[in-house]
């Protein structure tokens, strides 16, 4: 009697599409927004990483600053989103290049380094955050899927991104935010009542919090900031319990990095990678100072296989950051101004010039 539970979660896909279809349901996804506007012009730098990117640049100050160095029109793209992963990123870029070479080649990526830290997920490990697993179904293909899931994912997590992007109908993840929200958070209610019927007695998993869907953002009102500081304070101490230890890692180029994979992919196409620390606030400083031997081991073997790296001493108080983590916007533009003179003094000296202008 298991068939009729497993021929459930085609259906609900199905009338899930056709009902975003009929009604006009879709947006612009993180993906999309990218997309089109590498397809319109020339980029000549892209900002890669979290929420706390898409707080800390500013892109027409980056554009001002570029262009006046340059003597040309100089585009920049911030695709920063909180709850992305690496792998994310990766497959965001390598779409973006294929879509539109001549409008990428040559960009600049700068991405960011918590703490100064290099990332150093593999690709046998999670591809999602837990809190929002439909970010990389839009930027997933078929031929993705194999990888993915032999992956760490969580296996709901596969399920709720991999029969949607195998049966075609990934315009689930373009979903308008509400109804997206639904169709997970539903979606999350029937894989755990068919995991029942097949396997009895199994324990839930308890990771991840369903409720951040709507919340992948930047919240700016007085509730937003209060769960933010909450669900950061959570976080510091989870990471003070799971530090890194950099012993045990030996070099990184014998482990099967998503890091190598983008780096490569950024050298492809002619450009620079840097990898930079962009502000994390009063929530992060006791990490950063626990994660300086993590640094001072993982930089230089990331810098010596031809990344940059750009630590820009910029001082800060508590108030420019009101819920922990995010840089508060009327200090974006200050900051901006310093990474991007810094990468211009660091670009000429090593006689790089690799921007793509109109």
């Amino acid at each position: 009697m298991l068939l009729p539970w497993l021929l459930v979660p085609p259906l609900v896909l199905a009338a899930f599409w056709l009902l975003g279809s009929a009604l006009n349901l879709w947006q612009s996804s993180w993906y999309g927004k990218a997309m089109a506007t590498v397809k319109q012009r020339p980029i000549g730098m892209m900002f890669v990483g979290s929420s706390r990117v898409a707080a800390a640049v500013c892109d027409t100050c980056a554009e001002e600053i570029l262009s006046k160095a340059s003597g040309r029109k100089v585009h920049v793209l911030n695709v920063g989103l909180g709850y992305t992963t690496i792998q994310e990123h990766y497959l965001l870029l390598r779409d973006l290049w294929q879509a539109a070479p001549e409008h990428v080649k040559g960009c600049v990526v700068m991405m960011e380094a918590p703490c100064g830290v290099p990332p150093i997920a593999t690709w046998q490990d999670s591809w999602v955050d837990p809190s929002h697993p439909e970010l990389v179904g839009t930027v997933m293909h078929g031929d993705d899927l194999s990888r993915f899931w032999r992956s760490g994912t969580d296996l709901r997590a596969k399920l709720l991104v991999g029969v949607p992007v195998l049966l075609g109908v990934a315009d689930l993840f373009a979903l308008r935010s509400g109804f997206r929200q639904g169709f997970f958070q539903g979606g999350e209610q029937l894989l755990r009542t068919v995991g029942e019927k097949i396997f009895p007695g199994q324990p839930r998993d308890k990771k991840g919090s369903g409720d951040l869907i709507e919340r992948g953002g930047i919240r700016a009102d007085q509730e937003g900031i209060r769960m933010v500081r909450r669900l950061v304070r959570q976080q510091m101490e989870r990471q003070s319990r799971e530090r890194l230890d950099v012993k045990s890692l030996g070099d990184l180029w014998r482990r099967d990095l998503v890091l190598a994979s983008l780096m490569e992919l950024v050298h492809s196409w002619g450009g620079s990678f840097v990898l930079l620390a962009a502000p994390g606030g009063p929530a992060m400083d006791a990490e950063c100072r626990e994660q300086k031997e993590a640094r001072d081991v993982l930089i230089p073997q990331v810098t010596a296989r031809g990344a940059y790296f750009l630590d820009v001493h910029f001082p800060t108080t508590d108030e420019d950051f009101p819920d922990l983590i995010h840089l508060r916007g009327s200090r974006s533009a200050d900051y901006t101004r310093s990474l991007i003179n810094a990468w211009l003094s660091e670009s000429r000296k090593s006689h790089t010039n690799t921007l793509s202008c109109e």
